[in-house]
């Protein structure tokens, strides 16, 4: 329950402009995204283009989030 609370506190803070924030959500969820990537496309290089995608689209997309 702690990890949930503390990922919601991040990512309202992240959302307020807390680069730190959306840094940590970044290093908690870039191995598993990375790995989703990798199965998808099969090529690690463009696994990491399309995870550093993903999070630069979730950072410049953040004042549209509801949480839902």
């Amino acid at each position: 329950m702690t990890d949930l609370i503390n990922e919601t506190s991040l990512i309202k803070h992240a959302i307020a402009g807390d680069a730190n924030s959306f840094a940590e959500l970044v290093k908690t969820h870039q191995v598993f995204l990375y790995n989703l990537a990798l199965r998808a496309v099969s090529h690690p290089q463009e696994a990491q283009d399309l995870t550093q995608e993903t999070f630069i689209r979730g950072w410049k997309g953040l004042k549209n989030f509801r949480g839902e």
